[in-house]
């Protein structure tokens, strides 16, 4: 890992991660401070674990320590792949449970439609395994999945042809079965 990755959380490591393979399938898109490429990113738990261990932490030696309460806010996945990929379009974080794909989804549609965006990257992130895993609960799936969402008028421009459009992913569901 990179150094800067060191503090870095699973939903960072697993939200850029994601984030990266999908830009390498999108040919001819700059990401780097394109202010024409926003970033919507959705996750019901968010920093779960980073905040468990804020918590703990602060419970056991009465010390806030900075970097976990950093990095244990919602927004915090965000703003580690805003930095990496140097993202300087609207960046949003939802945070949000059984609509979680749908509203993501929205939000794109709205700044593309409201020209705030001629691209929009949608990351779904849920990291909580291992807290799970110490809690005693076996088989709680983590993962990140990345969409590149754009205009079909945009995707032509640059010569790529949309894989699906915004109503048929809005009904996806990431919390019922993750694994798909």
């Amino acid at each position: 890992m990179p150094p800067a990755w060191r503090k870095a959380t699973r939903n960072m490591v697993m939200a850029t991660a994601s984030l990266d393979r999908a830009l390498k399938q999108v040919r001819g898109l700059n990401v780097s401070g394109n202010p024409e490429v926003g970033f919507v990113l959705i996750s019901a738990s968010g920093e779960l674990e980073t905040s468990v261990e804020f918590i703990s932490t602060w419970a056991k030696s009465r010390l806030a320590r900075p970097v976990l309460f950093q990095n244990s806010l919602h927004n915090a996945t965000t703003g580690f792949a805003s930095i990496h990929f140097k993202i300087v379009g609207p960046v949003f974080t939802l945070s949000s449970v059984e609509t979680a794909p749908q509203e993501a989804f929205e939000t794109a549609e709205i700044l593309l439609k409201e020209n705030s965006c001629r691209v929009c990257l949608v990351t779904v992130v849920e990291g909580h395994k291992a807290l799970a895993n110490a809690m005693g609960e076996q088989g709680v799936s983590e993962g990140a999945c990345t969409f590149v969402v754009t205009t079909e008028a945009h995707a032509q421009a640059l010569g790529l042809s949309p894989r699906a459009d915004v109503p048929q992913l809005a009904s996806l569901n990431f919390t019922k079965n993750p694994q798909s």
